[in-house]
């Protein structure tokens, strides 16, 4: 759900009405979350609202699938929305009602499920919409966590160590010959940004190979003594997850 820059408050006042665009790839999932069943419906946000929250919207909907009769991928999808609607509202900082208004007013407007503006459907989508947007614990945390780890400058996609041998030549220059050999690394790591998918590739030697994986292992046991703090506080502790 992409609310329109261009209308972003200039002030530190939340603006009270955010026009919204429906992605096309959106349309279908707000149709099938406006056709649900009023019993679909209040299964799928009871089962949310007792979820343990999760950065992933395909791991949250696996969590909840025994407690929901629907088809797992359309379960993923309409997590997936929500996900999306979440961090709309939250990244502008618009109110919810506001929101959820704007939303399905256009999706009224555009006929998506069905849905006439000025119906009691469409009256009765909105407060369908306000409702899971007030899933604070599950949805809201998870949307906020993908928010705030997407904050980074180049989020990590993949990892690989290319290991070469590289021969030194000595002889003439009419008759060069391999006189010694190094082995040497090329670590390409791939990363996503606001400038859209990028490689890097960094030469390394073996010594600087060891370097980088005693960091590693350190990284590794500072994790696990957070993770043991964290779990004294009883807060939920959400893995990083990408769907």
């Amino acid at each position: 759900m992409t609310p329109n820059r261009t209308q972003k408050a200039q002030t530190d006042e939340p603006p009270r009405r955010i026009p919204v665009r429906i992605p096309e790839p959106a349309k279908a999932d707000l149709a099938a979350l406006a056709s649900l069943s009023s019993e679909a419906a209040e299964s799928l946000e009871r089962a949310l609202r007792h979820a343990k929250p999760s950065m992933s919207a395909k791991v949250l909907a696996a969590q909840i699938s025994p407690e929901v009769k629907m088809d797992p991928e359309v379960l993923h999808r309409l997590v997936r929305l929500l996900y999306s609607l979440y961090g709309a509202r939250e990244r502008y900082a618009a109110d919810t009602d506001d929101f959820v208004g704007e939303v399905a007013e256009r999706a009224a407007e555009e006929g998506i499920g069905g849905l006439t503006k000025g119906s009691s459907s469409a009256d009765a989508f909105r407060a369908r919409l306000k409702r899971f947007l007030s899933l604070d614990d599950s949805i809201g945390v998870g949307a906020k966590a993908h928010e705030l780890i997407l904050e980074h400058d180049r989020p990590f996609e993949d990892v690989r160590v290319i290991t070469d041998i590289r021969a030194v030549f000595g002889g003439t220059s009419g008759e060069p010959k391999p006189v010694a050999a190094m082995v040497y690394h090329t670590l390409k790591i791939a990363a996503h940004g606001e400038e859209g998918h990028k490689t890097y590739f960094f030469a390394l030697d073996g010594n600087e190979i060891r370097v980088l994986r005693a960091a590693l292992e350190r990284a590794t046991l500072k994790e696990t003594a957070l993770r043991e703090l964290v779990a004294k506080t009883n807060l939920p502790l959400i893995d990083i997850l990408f769907d």
